[in-house]
């Protein structure tokens, strides 16, 4: 009873439910290999690095979204009005600190800065604060990511981590929390020093305004590092000289002094060392309102949050509401990944607009970066704008020389593939031909072709641009029926392999017109719809007459594809360095695809041009006038008509 007397019942629940969510979310990892924790759904400070990167480049920071944006607006404006909420409730770096330090405090190992000392180590956290944000806005990439003890412990020190450093940082940590009082806290957290500013707000704003009205009105053009560092710096000296706050936040602990009995349980009480029975409001920069001190003061009435009893929910209730209301306005509304323009002004005034959801393939920073600059390399395109969340996109373009369904098709990624190869040349397939929603960019390709990896019976597909898209399905008619097809097409999510683990991906592809076409044919028609008959024609073929040349025909024993494609055109370069040779085709027949040169039957014999079609090396004549020699590994067969 003495232990739950203790319970700080208005902060606890909040920090055991974090706690909790880490654990739920690190042991859905461990047993579930299919599952990816987003371990920064929810980070504020990322979120904050994101927006000022929005608002000096124009471009969020890598896969920031308007929920960590939110979350960082959310900890700004309870650093105005209630207190530092994040610090006190929510920072798993905090909890962490505060559960260490009570050991470090027990074996009587835990020390207290005071004075000089304490006072100086506090420019530690600004200078980071400065190199972060700086390296973040820089490089659009979060530098912290690198560092970061709760990103390298919760995502398992993955690739994006510097596991020298962030090793380093997790020691410092626990090391600082055992030995020194909230060591992290106070001198080395960044976030702590963004909460710190946004307390200070009444003297930081003014420096602010001074600032774009200097950049705004006058020729000066001072760089956004400029104002970074005047905060930073203003923010620390009035930190280090005053270690007070003044008319912000509104919400501060009181005391009574003519009740208090100078018991200074609530100095011991408070997780960051601030002497509470000395001061008739609590004004220290450090304070983040957890309210342990008044949760032990034994006096009924003697501290209390703005001299108010009943005031002590409004932290906890502040937090909660904040969460809501950020998650709330974040499915509201978005703000652009990036927003990159290279029209001139006359042309965008005149451009239209082509919008899109549901592009997969813009899933970050660097995926919309490479997007823009795919775009940028067409003529008439003068701009776009990504959405990472809804994976949206907005492409601004010259009418004169684009439209809509042009713009559509630079997006649109077609598709042919042979998943297996029948038995023979003559062997049965199905052929459906149908329309396929919802599919659109390469990530549809990539979920489309796993798709019908995994289904038993598929030889092959190929898609083609269209809204919905027409495609047609090749399978094994005694394997699996177009109903069937349908239903593996519009599964819920498919498994895919990332390199390391499996794991799930939805998918929302729907069938249209699933009464189309169907019709059961040979495997060479199957060949020639996704692999067209070659017809290769050089030397002034259309000099001669039939009476002049002969036919010279052989078997290929290769698969049709895209190989083979590549080896017949290198195949042609060859033949064409004889002048006497001047046509190459090919056919699908029932014994398999069949080879057929033209030739000056009085000068050369089929022996000849077998010799010319078997030569070990191809000799390569390029279009520049170069030549080059090639291996020749294409094979004949001799096929019994």
């Amino acid at each position: 009873m003495k232990f739950l007397k203790k319970i700080n019942y208005y902060r606890k629940p909040v920090q055991w439910l974090v706690v909790l969510s880490l654990l739920v979310m690190v042991l859905r990892s461990v047993f579930s290999k299919e599952y990816a924790a987003d371990i920064e759904a929810y980070c504020p400070f990322g979120g904050l690095q994101s927006l000022t990167s929005f608002l000096v480049n124009g471009t969020l920071a890598c896969s920031m979204t308007t929920q960590q944006i939110g979350m960082g607006l959310a900890i700004i404006i309870a650093a105005i009005i209630f207190s530092k909420l994040f610090c006190s409730f929510v920072c798993p770096l905090g909890i962490f600190s505060e559960t260490i330090g009570k050991y470090g405090q027990k074996y009587k190992l835990r020390y207290t800065f005071k004075g000089l000392p304490d006072r100086l180590l506090r420019v530690l956290k600004y200078a980071f604060l400065f190199l972060t944000f700086y390296m973040t806005v820089s490089y659009s990439e979060l530098f912290c990511r690198k560092i970061d003890p709760y990103y390298a412990f919760f995502s398992g020190f993955n690739r994006e981590v510097n596991l020298t450093y962030a090793i380093l940082a997790i020691l410092i940590l626990t090391a600082g929390a055992f030995f020194i009082r909230q060591a992290w806290c106070k001198y080395l957290c960044p976030l702590g020093a963004v909460t710190n500013i946004f307390s200070y707000t009444i003297i930081i704003a003014p420096v602010a305004l001074i600032y774009l009205a200097l950049v705004g009105f006058t020729p000066l053009a001072f760089s956004w590092i400029v104002l970074l560092f005047i905060i930073c710096l203003t923010a620390f000296m009035m930190e280090a000289f005053s270690m007070k706050l003044f008319v912000l936040p509104f919400f501060k602990v009181t005391r009574t002094a003519d009740t208090c009995t100078s018991c200074s349980k609530c100095d011991k009480a408070c997780p960051m060392g601030i002497k509470v029975s000395e001061a008739d409001a609590v004004k220290h920069i450090d304070c983040h309102l957890c309210g342990d001190c008044v949760n032990v003061c034994p006096e009924k009435d003697t501290l209390n949050i703005n001299r108010k009893n009943k005031l002590r929910w409004i932290a906890p209730a502040a937090t909660v509401l904040l969460f809501v209301l950020s998650l709330v306005w974040a499915s509201n509304y978005e703000l652009p990944t990036i927003s990159e323009f290279w029209g001139s002004k006359q042309d965008l005034e005149k451009a239209q607009i082509y919008s899109r959801e549901g592009v997969k393939n813009i899933k970050c920073f660097g995926s919309s970066m490479s997007f823009a600059t795919k775009m940028r390399s067409v003529d008439g395109i003068l701009g776009v704008v990504t959405y990472v969340k809804s994976h949206r996109v907005k492409v601004y373009f010259n009418p004169q020389k684009l439209t809509q369904e042009k713009v559509a098709m630079l997006i649109f990624a077609p598709a042919q593939n042979i998943i297996k190869t029948p038995l023979n040349f003559n062997s049965d397939i199905a052929r459906w031909d149908t329309k396929v929603d919802r599919y659109f960019d390469r990530f549809d390709a990539y979920y489309m072709h796993s798709l019908m990896e995994q289904t038993k019976g598929v030889y092959a597909y190929k898609i083609s641009f269209g809204e919905p898209a027409p495609a047609s399905f090749y399978f094994d008619p005694a394997i699996i029926k177009p109903e069937a097809m349908k239903q593996a097409i519009e599964q819920e999510q498919i498994k895919l392999f990332d390199g390391e683990v499996y794991y799930d991906q939805k998918i929302d592809f729907k069938v249209k017109d699933y009464s189309s076409n169907y019709a059961v044919i040979k495997a060479f028609d199957f060949y020639k719809d996704l692999y067209p008959p070659f017809d290769y024609k050089f030397n002034k073929f259309e000099t001669f007459s039939e009476k002049e040349l002969d036919i010279c025909s052989t078997y290929i024993d290769e698969i049709p594809g895209d190989t083979l494609n590549q080896n017949l055109t290198y195949l042609m370069s060859h033949l064409s360095g004889n002048k006497n040779i001047v046509r190459l085709t090919t056919a699908y027949t029932p014994q398999g695809l069949l080879l057929k040169v033209y030739y000056k039957k009085d000068i050369l014999s089929p022996d000849e041009v077998m010799k010319w079609l078997t030569s070990p090396v191809f000799n390569i004549q390029y279009d520049d006038g170069t030549s080059d020699e090639m291996k020749n590994v294409i094979k004949y067969i001799q096929v019994k008509e």
